[in-house]
């Protein structure tokens, strides 16, 4: 029953703000998609899975990798301003996983994790500010139902 509540509620989320978004406009589809859609009920699913302790520590995992989102949001903008979908694309996973694999080498202290990731999100305004174009609400979730939730679906199904 937690297996299939899993393979549906997340993606139930994402076509929700999708949908919002095309009703009532970008700015309602951003602020919805702003909220924690995946990483929420992951982080539930954890701690009735493994216990409050191991869920609180992913918690501050989060906050960590949080920079990496930020920084994989960067280079796709900046990449796909230059060159095609998939060099974009693979800037982004680059940046992002080389990123968190430097940053989860330190012991974060869980009020620093949110300060940095705070700053991290600072990063975006500096680079609209600077005439960077970003991809448009749409576009990401585009990106989203292409990829990422069929590469949810199946992480799921391979380690849970």
């Amino acid at each position: 029953m937690l297996l299939l509540l899993k393979i549906l509620v997340v993606p139930t989320l994402i076509v929700s703000v999708t949908l919002a978004g095309r009703r009532w406009g970008p700015r309602v589809g951003g602020v919805l998609a702003s909220f924690p859609l995946v990483t929420g009920p992951v982080l539930f699913f954890l701690a009735t899975e493994q216990g409050e302790i191991f869920a609180a520590e992913a918690a501050r995992a989060t906050l960590v990798s949080l920079i990496g989102v930020a920084a994989s949001g960067l280079a796709y903008s900046w990449v796909c301003l230059r060159a095609p979908w998939w060099m974009s694309l693979a800037a982004s996973w680059g940046s992002f996983v080389l990123l968190i694999l430097a940053l989860h080498r330190v012991c974060w202290a869980a009020l620093t994790a949110f300060a940095a990731a705070l700053a991290s999100f600072m990063v975006k305004s500096i680079a609209e500010e600077a005439g960077v174009k970003m991809p448009s609400f749409f576009g990401y979730m585009l990106y989203s139902g292409l990829v990422l939730i069929p590469l949810f679906v199946a992480v799921t199904f391979l380690f849970f």
